[in-house]
């Protein structure tokens, strides 16, 4: 298998990784219609834009695997989402 083969393969699971992560995680958010009240919501690709400092159109690309993430930003969904970036990475989440 060729560098660019494996590459595509890694970023093909990268883009199925952080949406079924994004999806599974939750963060808690006070309800603005009830004061005091809070919930639990899963992170929109806008949430995790906001969250990392980017555009929710390059979360959308990550996804649908059209452009990749840099180091940092690899390494900043690590902190937020509290795994590594082999987690990131693995097939089998």
């Amino acid at each position: 298998m060729t560098y660019a083969e494996t590459h595509c393969i890694v970023m093909l699971m990268f883009g199925k990784n952080i949406k079924k992560l994004r999806l599974l995680k939750t963060y808690t958010r006070k309800d603005s219609r009830h004061v005091g009240v809070e919930q639990e919501i899963s992170y929109s690709q806008e949430d995790l834009a906001n969250e990392l400092g980017i555009t929710r159109g390059c979360v959308c690309h990550w996804e649908n695997e059209r452009r990749n993430p840099t180091f940092k930003q690899i390494l900043d969904l690590c902190r937020l989402f509290k795994c590594t970036p082999n987690d990131l990475l693995k097939d089998d989440y």
